[in-house]
């Protein structure tokens, strides 16, 4: 694992190295990593024909897709100097509104997957003013994710806790931040963003 003994990485198609779906896992510990494999061979028994011997999956990436995926890990540092440099900008152009930027943890690098914020409390306007604000002038914010809990599946299910999820959700909205986000983007949204406050 990176940090544990197992890691997990997502390839979904708006990460910032992609094979346009799936993902991966790491592990030094051998057992896990047989595990893993036999599942994701849909729990196929070797050398015995088609004998199955628990329920197993069909996780595995093609190979246009672990080629994909090889050659975006190629260019991986450039486009986390790409996120870095947005972010770097964001947070100039906002130090003096108040927004909360994204959580910075000392001696972690954050490779700014999303640039997140959270809208302030109190002023009568909330998340989807500002949402609906920068939609209006053409920036492609978007909203946290609703909590679990909150998902009509699970909406008769008991729930232990949420305050946290139901605040972030409800103040937070995520900044268009991608890899190829040009200078004259990064501008427009800026001015977006400083405009709501104005």
């Amino acid at each position: 694992g990176t940090v544990g003994r197992i890691g997990c990485f997502s390839f979904n198609g708006n990460k910032i190295a992609t094979t346009g779906g799936g993902g991966m896992i790491v592990t030094d510990d051998d057992d896990l990593a047989a595990r893993a494999r036999h599942l994701t061979t849909q729990a196929k028994v070797p050398d015995v024909g088609y004998l199955h011997d628990e329920v197993g999956y069909n996780y595995r990436l093609t190979n246009l897709a672990a080629g994909l995926g090889l050659a975006q890990l190629e260019r991986l540092e450039e486009f986390v100097d790409a996120k870095h440099h947005t972010a770097a900008r964001y947070d100039a152009a906002f130090a003096d509104l108040p927004l909360v930027p994204p959580p910075r943890v000392e001696g972690l690098d954050a490779t700014y997957w999303l640039y997140s914020v959270l809208v302030p409390e109190g002023d009568g306007r909330g998340r989807d003013d500002f949402l609906a604000h920068l939609h209006a002038r053409g920036v492609g914010a978007r909203a946290l994710w609703r909590p679990l809990h909150a998902q009509p599946p699970f909406l008769g299910a008991p729930v232990l806790g949420g305050a946290v999820g139901e605040g972030l959700f409800g103040r937070g909205l995520s900044l268009p931040c991608a890899t190829d986000l040009t200078r004259s983007d990064q501008d427009r949204v800026i001015e977006a963003v400083r405009s709501f406050f104005a």
